[in-house]
């Protein structure tokens, strides 16, 4: 370069050493020389200002990557520095609740000087309340009032003649409190308004009941002034609502289960009340049956009557009860309705005695029928006995039962007039299988051999019609097998 140019500054790094060239600077260096040292650090500059009215806690941010917290009135710094050409804009990033925080001077460029003319200022924040009337209240301030970040307003409310005060104001501000005529708003936090409204002069009307009614509104409610209040009146199940209401409200009008009161005046009372119903239960019999009472009983809803029942000799009570009454229950010759619910009938009747009679075997015959049996007193019961293979029905019927007859394999008793039994049994049928000796004289009476099954002892025999007396025999099984007999005829032949 030539002599008087501008000096060129090459900075190179390889290290913390840096190695800086001075090439044609005039009056300074000869060209080509180096000159060796440390780098002097890039100066840095502050960035700052005041803050005023602030009451609370105060939060800034530089714009640079920097925060600072202030609590107090002052001049304050932000902690980190900046270089020469660096750009800030400061910021608020939270102010107290009750107060307005600004900037002044807050964006700019380092100018290589120190930065300390922002300015923050704080306010308390102030809001207009402005209250309204629905033309029948009139609010005492009725202009609008500045009020201070979180405190509140109470207002005067005067109505006119015929009407109250509706205790729900509306209008944007917080929900607040009424104390007679004077209403407090809540805390209020920005610019808001109240609507005051009235309603017509009201009663309160109070129903009540004995407990045996329902009725609808079953609360006190709010009546205007001369007007009325309707009542939907419903009686518990097996009531009945008194025509006569209590209560101190004006007396009014029914139109079936509605209740109109007369023109309400100030506030009163209601009181209904309800009857329990009663229903006749009106009783009959058969011939042979009396019953005590016999007359038509006057019975209350939910409860049930009883009747005594008497039948004539030889006939029993049916347990069957006709009428309309609810289905009841006996306890010997008493019989209870179930819970009456209108008026209802009974209905009662008797039957001839029945008596159980009881068949039975010893297992070598089958009965028909072969369970106990139903029979009316004086009448009798057929039993059909059909004996075992190899049995024989036996003729002599056992048990308690009246004694009967036989028609072939069935027996039918005598007339029935208690419970009692019938027990039937057989016994085996004889088989001859062999005769020894079965032909040939017995002049003088002679011994023979029987052999067979199914004999029994005190049978009787005979043998080629003529009769013999069994002398002995031979017992095997359930019954003997052979039987030695004497017989006194002459050529006998025997059969078998």
């Amino acid at each position: 370069m030539h002599p008087g140019a501008p000096c060129s500054l090459n900075r190179v790094l390889p290290s913390a050493v840096a190695l800086l060239s001075l090439v044609a600077c005039a009056g300074g260096v000869e060209s080509g020389s180096t000159v060796t040292g440390n780098s002097p650090s890039a100066p840095t500059y502050a960035l700052g200002g005041t803050v005023s009215g602030l009451s609370g806690s105060l939060t800034l941010q530089s714009g640079t990557g920097d925060s600072l917290t202030l609590r107090q009135d002052g001049r304050f710094t932000f902690g980190n520095r900046l270089a020469a050409g660096a750009t800030y804009g400061v910021i608020v990033t939270s102010s107290p609740a009750n107060q307005s925080c600004s900037v002044a001077a807050g964006s700019g460029s380092i100018a290589n000087a120190d930065v300390g003319d922002v300015a923050i200022t704080c306010v308390v924040r102030r809001y207009e309340v402005t209250p309204s009337g629905d033309g029948r209240v009139a609010p005492t301030p009725a202009s609008a009032q500045t009020v201070t970040h979180g405190q509140t307003v109470t207002f005067s409310v005067t109505v006119g003649t015929g009407f109250r005060l509706s205790g729900n104001v509306g209008g944007t501000c917080p929900a607040g409190t009424w104390s007679g005529n004077q209403y407090t708003t809540g805390m209020i936090t920005a610019a808001c308004t109240l609507a005051f409204g009235s309603t017509v002069t009201t009663y309160a009307v109070k129903p009540s009941g004995d407990g045996h009614e329902s009725f609808t509104p079953d609360v006190a409610t709010v009546v205007a002034h001369g007007a009325v209040q309707r009542y939907d009146v419903v009686p518990a199940a097996g009531y009945t609502v008194n025509a006569s209401v209590g209560g101190t409200c004006t007396p009014g009008t029914w139109s079936g289960n509605q209740y109109t009161t007369g023109a309400i005046g100030g506030s009163c009372t209601l009181d209904f009340s309800a009857s329990l119903n009663l229903y006749p239960v009106t009783p009959s019999t058969s011939a042979p049956v009396t019953a005590n009472p016999a007359t038509p009983q006057q019975v209350a809803h939910g409860a049930s009557r009883t009747f005594s029942l008497t039948p004539q000799p030889g006939y029993r009570l049916s347990s069957t009860v006709g009428g309309t009454c609810p289905a009841g229950s006996w306890v010997g010759n008493s019989y209870s309705t179930g819970a009456v619910t209108a008026a209802c009938s009974v209905s009662f009747d008797a039957v001839p005695d029945v008596h159980l009679v009881t068949p039975s075997g010893d297992g070598h015959e089958t009965l028909s029928p072969s369970t106990p049996q139903s029979v009316t007193a004086g009448s009798s019961q057929s039993f059909t006995v059909t004996a075992d293979a190899g049995y024989t029905t036996s003729q002599s019927v056992g048990g308690t039962c009246p004694a009967g007859h036989w028609s072939g394999s069935t027996y039918t008793t005598g007339a029935i007039t208690s419970a009692c039994s019938v027990s039937f049994s057989a016994v085996l049928t004889p088989t001859v299988t062999s005769v020894m000796p079965d032909a040939g004289p017995t002049a003088g009476g002679g011994p023979i051999d029987i052999f067979g099954s199914g004999f029994t002892a005190g049978a009787s025999v005979e043998i080629g019609g003529n009769p013999a007396t069994i002398v002995a025999s031979r017992p095997t099984g359930p019954a003997p097998t052979m039987m030695i007999c004497l017989v006194f005829a002459i050529n006998l032949i025997v059969p078998y």
